[in-house]
């Protein structure tokens, strides 16, 4: 069998849930503001990510929501609810 490697931890990961906002800020630092077709993924695609993010990982001490303006999504919530009471909600 293959050398068998643990999984890492990591200190912050930012996960974006949109490109989308309603303001336009020069020098955006997330340069939400060069999107010329600003989408929000559906809660099933975020959701998978998560989920397929957190399999390969040990650790997480800092999960950031980050977008263009994340509040955008109507439908964090459901995201928040995984990743509080979720599978891998102890990671």
């Amino acid at each position: 069998m293959g050398e068998k490697y643990s999984k890492p931890d990591f200190q912050a990961i930012g996960f974006n849930v949109t490109t989308k906002c309603n303001l336009k800020c020069k020098g955006c630092i997330a340069m939400m503001d060069k999107y010329e077709n600003p989408y929000t993924p559906d809660i099933n695609t975020l959701l998978s990510d998560a989920e397929s993010l957190l399999e390969c990982v040990n650790f997480i001490e800092e999960f950031y929501i980050v977008g263009g303006e994340s509040f955008l999504n109507r439908k964090l919530h459901l995201l928040f609810d995984y990743l509080f009471n979720g599978e891998y909600s102890d990671k």
